[in-house]
């Protein structure tokens, strides 16, 4: 049953790694809205996995630096909410 299960999974998720770049995705913004990240070429993507409920918040004060630092040289920054945080 663990190895049919196993199998399972690996097979699911092959589409996932079938991009070769970043820039092969689609992905949702806050507002569901879907976003083609191949607009994005040229620039410099940071892709962050965020938790506004845990005790890591207050890295977002220096992210938020580190941004207004470099966007003007190219740099994107990109939460995706890991929901399994807080509860």
């Amino acid at each position: 049953m663990k190895r049919t299960l196993l199998a399972a999974l690996a097979l699911a998720s092959m589409p996932l790694f079938a991009a070769d770049t970043v820039h092969d995705f689609k992905v949702k913004n806050i507002k569901g809205e879907e976003v083609d990240l191949s607009g994005f070429k040229g620039k410099v993507l940071l892709i962050v996995n965020v938790a506004s409920q845990c005790g890591a918040t207050p890295q977002y004060d220096p992210l938020q630096s580190v941004y207004a630092k470099y966007a003007d040289k190219g740099l994107v920054v990109m939460g995706f909410p890991a929901n399994n945080f807080g509860g």
